[in-house]
């Protein structure tokens, strides 16, 4: 029986494309492209987004923020806040921020994903994708960087 599932566990992985520790992804709202980190360790994507405002849309919270892809491109966005997640940070003190819904697109997968907003300028990647995206859809090598392209086309409905 163990023997079972572990083939077909392999069959399964066998079947995901692989995706490198970085890779470059398209999100939707905005259509930018960004720089990312592909992190199997966090639960959750992450976005670089400044100038984040709380604000109330007929009785809801939604956020407004601002976007810069790796081309330079700023876009300004509006996106109803699904939730508040306080982040636990290694020597720091824990953060609270802001979760939308966004979709990303890496190779040819498109996925709604939950991500959370803050400063990410001290980092090297603008976005981190974690495992609520990858999980049943890549493989990530971490010998690997930049072997796939995201391949979703335009989006027509966000």
């Amino acid at each position: 029986m163990i023997q079972l599932l572990f083939l077909s566990v392999l069959l399964s992985a066998a079947d995901m494309p692989i995706a490198g520790w970085l890779e470059t992804a398209k999100v939707f709202p905005g259509g930018l492209t960004i720089r990312a980190k592909l992190d199997t360790g966090a639960k959750t994507s992450s976005l670089d987004a400044r100038h984040i405002e709380k604000f109330e849309r007929k009785g809801d919270d939604w956020v407004r923020f601002k976007v810069t892809d790796s081309n330079g491109k700023d876009v300004t966005l509006e996106l109803p806040i699904e939730r508040i997640v306080k982040i636990k940070r290694h020597k720091s003190p824990s953060q609270q921020r802001p979760v939308v819904f966004m979709n990303i697109c890496l190779g040819n997968i498109f996925k709604k994903a939950e991500v959370n907003l803050v400063d990410r300028r001290v980092f090297n990647n603008k976005m981190l994708i974690g495992r609520n995206f990858l999980t049943g859809s890549f493989i990530v090598d971490p010998s690997s960087k930049y072997i796939t392209k995201p391949k979703c086309g335009e989006v027509k409905a966000e």
